[in-house]
C-alpha cells in the first residue's frame, strides 16, 4: 500500500473542502499570542449572530 502525499490547500480551498465534503463549517480564531492565556488559539474571532 503506498500514501499519496497530501496537495497543499489554500485556506480558501482547505474551508471548502471541510464545508462541502465533511459538513463542517471552519471559524476563524485568534491566534497563539492573542488574547489571555486560556483563551489562546481557541476565542473565535467572529462574534456568532443572535436571533432577535
Amino acid at each position: 500500500m503506498q500514501i499519496e502525499p497530501a496537495a497543499p490547500l489554500s485556506i480558501l480551498s482547505a474551508a471548502a473542502h471541510y464545508r462541502d465534503d465533511c459538513g463542517w463549517i471552519v471559524h476563524p480564531l485568534h491566534g497563539p499570542n492573542e488574547g489571555t492565556e486560556k483563551e489562546r488559539g481557541k476565542k473565535p474571532k467572529l462574534r456568532a449572530a443572535t436571533r432577535s
